[in-house]
């Protein structure tokens, strides 16, 4: 339901069990490729799906005030900080996720390797107040 006025934005079913177990493990399949790609092909990848995020601007910023009641005047910047933040992100990955030497100790090398552990799953707060309709 839209907070803008109340009327049914979207229906879809709820997910099945298989469906999620389905997706769970599509998702764990696809780690060690991704694991394995070097990581200028996966910037490429993450910049490519910045690039189609900022090309659907548009759609993706009315999208935001039906679900969220979001005024227009705000959506394309969320769109915009959204891009701004992954782009550094990606600008800065090389470094973030390069090796570390640690300082010697006699007898031990040390290192600290970054490597992709698996999935996350994310459910990311929704903030926004929702005026009340009562």
């Amino acid at each position: 339901m839209s907070p803008i006025d109340g009327s049914v934005y979207v229906s879809r079913p709820l997910a099945t069990q298989a469906n999620i177990e389905t997706s769970l493990k599509q998702a764990s399949d696809a780690r060690p490729h991704w694991a394995q790609m070097a990581l200028k092909e996966r910037q490429a990848i993450c910049s490519k799906a910045i690039d189609w995020l900022e090309q659907h601007k548009p759609v993706i910023s009315e999208e935001i005030c039906w679900q969220m009641g979001r005024p227009v005047r705000y959506a394309q910047g969320e769109v915009n900080g959204l891009a701004e933040r992954a782009r550094y992100m990606i600008e800065v990955s090389e470094n973030a996720l390069a090796p570390l030497t640690l300082p010697e100790k006699t007898g031990f090398t040390r290192y600290i390797t970054r490597e992709p552990v698996g999935v996350v799953f994310v459910i990311a707060p929704w903030n926004y107040p929702v005026p009340d309709r009562h």
